[in-house]
């Protein structure tokens, strides 16, 4: 863990021209190690999102099973609910290329999936961001190595979070070999902070779902973060009158 011991204040642009929009999908499951899959599939259905530099794509994070809320390893299966959705960032300039999705149908390693209806859903400022995936290299591999490299990524952003923690290494598995990735957390940010992290990502891999941020309700927690308001870790959307924040973590 890294602790910054007196943030300093930075003065920094906050605006709402990177949203997250939200696909209605349906589909029976997904492979847990689909990000090179999807992100191929988004590519193939919009030829400008791999070119986009904003562009980036939320991985789905699922139960196990119908029947249990555990997390299965790299090899298992996400089991998809009417409430589960599909997130791509995006600047606002790109929704309604973005929309283009709607209708249409994905084969994600041999898995297929209907994309339905999509709804813009805003960035919120919350004091704790959260990123599931991380790149490492064989130079940040080191867990001390990676967190000093992070925090030189954020000092040269003028982002000084009060305290960076990382989780175990997890891989994204491509044709040209596994990806090594780690969790990020990002404590006590300024809400300008916070949003401008949101905005910009943080490192390579956006198209497969590394270096995007969510709000994360409680440090405490750090087993998963609650992905939004309104949402649950595997981006379901929860009823107007459930309070996220009463929701158990994974």
């Amino acid at each position: 863990m890294y602790r910054q011991q007196q943030p300093i204040a930075a003065p920094l642009l906050v605006n709402d021209e990177v949203v997250d929009l939200v696909y209605a999908l349906s589909g029976r499951r997904l492979p847990a190690d689909h990000g090179w899959a999807l992100s191929r599939a988004i590519a193939a259905a919009l030829p400008w999102f791999e070119d986009d530099p904003v562009a980036g794509l939320h991985l789905i994070h699922g139960a196990a099973s119908i029947n249990g809320w555990q997390r299965p390893g790299p090899a298992g299966m996400i089991e998809l609910s009417q409430r589960t959705r599909l997130v791509l960032r995006l600047g606002r300039e790109q929704l309604a290329a973005g929309r283009q999705l709607c209708g249409q149908s994905l084969s994600i390693a041999r898995h297929a999936i209907d994309i339905g209806d999509a709804r813009v859903r805003m960035l919120v400022p919350l004091p704790n961001v959260f990123a599931h995936y991380m790149m490492i290299t064989p130079d940040t591999e080191d867990e001390d190595a990676f967190l000093a490299h992070t925090a030189g990524q954020l000092e040269h952003l003028a982002i000084r979070p009060s305290q960076i923690l990382c989780g175990r290494q997890r891989w994204i598995s491509t044709p040209d070999g596994p990806i090594a990735t780690r969790s990020l957390l990002l404590a006590e940010l300024k809400a300008s902070e916070s949003i401008a992290l949101q905005q910009l990502g943080l490192g390579p891999g956006r198209k497969v779902g590394c270096g995007i941020f969510v709000p994360h309700k409680d440090i405490a927690a750090l087993s998963e973060p609650l992905g939004y308001p309104g949402t649950t870790t595997d981006n379901r959307l929860l009823p107007d009158n459930t309070d996220p924040g009463r929701l158990p973590l994974a």
